[in-house]
């Protein structure tokens, strides 16, 4: 019986740090989305308004001009980063709730984490590094 809680709390847990982890992933996924968007933006901004651009839509390139373009870039970086404090704050919620849960049920996987993590952790001899080094002509 005491097992069956133990792996009952424990599958919580890891459901817990699985849905933190998807949190994360989605908010570099924006992050990244979002400089994406910035780039195009400074490069479309000193162009000519009447100037023709292609937008790749699905998997559908659309040819547009700059004018139409612009805004539409705009706007979605300004949503961008809505969906980016909003994903922050539920990441900060997440990771207190995965403390609280943490706490409240005495684990420490973070301990048993860096005691698997020490032996892979070490960084090779410099003379290792040196016979890994070769050039190649």
């Amino acid at each position: 019986m005491q097992t069956q809680i133990q792996n009952a709390i424990t599958t919580h847990f890891n459901q817990l740090v699985q849905e933190k982890d998807n949190l994360i992933n989605l908010f570099n996924d924006t992050e990244i989305q979002k400089r994406e968007h910035e780039v195009v933006v400074k490069a479309l901004t000193p162009l000519d308004k009447a100037r023709k651009c292609f937008r790749l839509i699905d998997d559908v390139l659309v040819e547009q001009t700059v004018g139409d373009v612009l805004p539409i870039l705009e706007k979605e970086l300004a949503d961008m980063e809505k969906t980016k404090e909003s994903l922050q704050k539920q990441l900060e919620l997440k990771s207190k709730e995965v403390v609280e849960f943490q706490q409240k049920h005495h684990l420490n996987f973070g301990a048993m984490k860096n005691a698997q993590k020490k032996p892979t952790d070490e960084k090779p001899k410099e003379n290792e590094k040196k016979k890994e080094s070769g050039i190649l002509i």
